[in-house]
């Protein structure tokens, strides 16, 4: 014969019958959350973004422009690798006019 049992709030077997549907939700609520945190989304795109072509052109041409030919070098270089034709023609200058480099017409 079948005992008469009642389960109490919180007791093992009443809370396996919820099924997995609403432990997924749950997950995936605190993923969701956890994805949205305005911080943790920011350190992700910086770790992943590379600085803008506008942005090392510009800070070289800065350098260029107070004699600080070395830095100014680095940026023409970085600019030109990323395919920005104006940080290849400035690196050119460089190497034409020996600033911060030894004259190389090649």
């Amino acid at each position: 014969m079948a005992e008469n049992v009642t389960f109490r709030v919180g007791d093992a077997p009443a809370r396996a019958n919820r099924g997995v549907v609403p432990g997924l939700l749950g997950g995936i609520a605190l993923l969701v959350s956890l994805a949205f945190q305005p911080r943790l989304v920011a350190a992700a795109r910086a770790a992943v973004t590379p600085p803008p072509k506008r942005t090392m052109l510009a800070r070289g041409i800065a350098a260029k422009n107070a004699g600080h030919y070395r830095r100014a070098l680095a940026d023409f270089r970085r600019s030109a690798a990323a395919g920005n034709s104006r940080g290849m023609v400035l690196l050119g200058w460089l190497y034409a006019h020996g600033h911060g480099v030894p004259v190389n017409y090649a």
